[in-house]
């Protein structure tokens, strides 16, 4: 690996959630602490059998999370996985992780990990934090399981996520495709719902931002 693609990489790793202000000198001991596999666009990456205990990060290319024929979550550049596992003494992985396109990724074993932590205890706090957001990600992913069809899921999400700004209800997602992606809803069954709840008067939509408008039926 040349040195800017080593540069390039190191700046992924320290932007990424484990390690984030983490210092450069210790970004390269954990790069080189870990081993680097690559994937076939198709390749399983872990399943219910074939997965070690190791943090997994995403260098290149993007994978797809299911559980069954459901689609939990996709990965992309920069995404971890794996932490569940790191320090628990189950004999199987819950999900199946499938390469989506060519990808590359780095494997942290629970060794490299727990060295890491010693280091610099900013690394456990920030595994602490993920693991705490990936609780509340799979609270959502659960009620957009349970919410119905895509109106509902919508109807759900915006009363749970909604802020009061001046006396309104409002949400405003970072993008559309991460809110299908948080709905487990394709953009276009995304676009449908958002019709659905602003031609019922439920909703308001101006720019990204949602107003409630009906919250007697959205909090139904």
């Amino acid at each position: 690996m040349g040195d800017s693609q080593l540069d390039a990489t190191l700046k992924l790793l320290k932007n990424t959630r484990f390690f984030s202000g983490v210092e450069d000198e210790l970004l390269r001991q954990a790069f080189f602490s870990g081993e680097i596999k690559g994937y076939e666009r198709g390749e399983i990456i872990y399943d219910e059998e074939r997965y070690s205990r190791a943090l997994g990060i995403i260098l290149s290319g993007s994978a797809q999370v299911k559980k069954g024929r459901v689609i939990m979550s996709r990965l992309e550049k920069g995404d971890i996985f794996g932490a569940v596992t790191l320090y628990n003494e189950s004999k199987f992985f819950v999900t199946q992780i499938t390469a989506a396109a060519r990808s590359r990724v780095l494997f942290l074993s629970k060794k490299s990990v727990s060295g890491l932590m010693g280091k610099d205890s900013r690394i456990a706090e920030n595994f602490i934090a993920y693991l705490s957001e990936r609780i509340y990600f799979l609270n959502g992913r659960i009620e957009a399981f349970t919410a119905g069809s895509a109106g509902d899921r919508l109807r759900e999400y915006l009363q749970k996520n909604a802020r009061d700004v001046n006396g309104n209800k409002t949400f405003t997602p970072n993008s559309i495709i991460e809110l299908a992606k948080k709905l487990d809803l394709g953009r276009a069954s995304l676009y449908r719902a958002i019709d659905e709840l602003c031609e019922g008067g439920e909703i308001e939509k101006q720019g990204k931002t949602f107003y409630i408008k009906n919250s007697n039926k959205t909090e139904e």
